[in-house]
């Protein structure tokens, strides 16, 4: 590379491509001392806001201090939160039956014969502790607007970078206030795009995690009905992102009642195969504008009743129940709607109703 005219300019001199003989503008330009076989060399390196391969990526350039993240909040100002362990405010009663007399007993092994039951129970201890913190923290936080907890995962939102940065900073001095303490190389801070209870957020909205259809998709074929338990609860966490989920799936949910027997034939591999090649395409979930009214196409059949959720041709939610033998005489379409109707109109949410079982079950609420 050689300068150019502008000086803030530099014309690339390449072989070919899209690059060659180009004047690019530059956000700054800075010299590394480079050893090579006991030879130091001074390279010049420049940074230009362009799409094109980089020669050191933004990790390499923060660790050798050629960039520096500005945050507009003094992350300084709140390292106490990042530090430690913390302790929220308050106990939690645990009630211990006084009828038993207490016991201190010596580490022991466990029979092979217990294992099983031992670790059920554990997972179950430690289960609940999870939710009482998750609604411990929930309570909290609750009066936060645009902050969400799920067990020890927070997220902070924003229609605005302002909006963002004013509620990121109630949170971090609510942390402080209950002594909460933050895992600092586990935060993403000002991202347009997050990963969350296992689905990514961004402007476009709401889609699957990438590495959830990743696990989907190399699932071998299930050889038994536990097999297949484990990867319809897969798929089914992913359900809402997948137009007619249950329609595709009945062959394979049929294979799990009791009155039938295991098997795996044209229809369960095509059902199988089907649902793989619908997770790898599922749509992106828009984000509910509460200015719109919603638009509820609603529809139901002997094997199925679903509603999708809509705002100016965006899809809001899909969402499909797969109808057993006792529900198919008492669910219709017009019970579906209706239901549909009193939901929204309860929580005063204008909305749309369209359906093709006659223009007396289509209103607007």
């Amino acid at each position: 590379m050689e300068h150019a005219r502008p000086p803030s300019e530099l014309n690339i001199n390449g072989i070919g491509g899209p690059l060659a003989e180009r004047i690019i503008p530059l956000k700054g330009v800075c010299v590394i001392p480079w050893s090579y076989k006991n030879i130091t060399y001074n390279l010049k390196f420049a940074i230009a806001d362009m799409v094109c391969a980089s020669i050191l990526e933004y990790k390499s350039c923060e660790m050798l201090g050629l960039v520096k993240r500005i945050y507009s909040i003094d992350m300084s100002n709140y390292d106490d939160v990042f530090k430690g362990l913390g302790c929220l405010p308050g106990k939690y009663r645990i009630v211990v039956d006084q009828t038993v007399a207490p016991v201190i007993c010596a580490s022991r092994k466990i029979p092979h014969s217990l294992r099983d039951r031992l670790k059920v129970k554990l997972e179950k201890i430690i289960n609940c502790a999870s939710e009482v913190f998750h609604g411990k923290l929930k309570q909290f936080l609750e009066d936060l607007d645009g902050v969400e907890n799920y067990i020890d995962d927070i997220i902070v939102w924003g229609e605005t970078k302002e909006i963002h940065d004013k509620r990121l900073k109630a949170l971090l001095e609510r942390a402080r206030q209950i002594n909460l303490r933050f895992n600092k190389d586990k935060c993403r801070l000002f991202v347009e795009e997050v990963k969350y209870v296992g689905h990514v957020f961004s402007v476009k909205g709401m889609r699957a995690d990438n590495e959830k259809i990743k696990a989907i998709t190399e699932m071998q074929a299930p050889k038994d009905g536990k097999d297949l338990e484990r990867f319809l609860g897969a798929v089914n966490f992913l359900s809402k992102f997948i137009p007619n989920y249950s329609k595709i799936a009945i062959p394979l949910t049929n294979l799990l009642k009791k009155d039938n027997s295991w098997r795996w034939e044209y229809s369960d591999r095509n059902a199988f195969k089907n649902l793989k090649k619908a997770v790898t395409s599922s749509s992106v979930l828009a984000l509910y504008d509460p200015s719109q009214p919603v638009v509820k196409s609603v529809d139901a059949s002997h094997e199925a009743l679903g509603a999708v959720l809509s705002q100016k041709r965006s899809l809001l939610l899909l969402i499909v129940f797969e109808l057993n033998n006792c529900k198919m005489n008492s669910l219709t379409s017009y019970t579906v709607i209706n239901n549909m109707k009193e939901i929204f109109a309860r929580f005063q949410i204008p909305s749309i109703v369209i359906t093709d079982n006659g223009t007396q079950y289509s209103s607007r609420v």
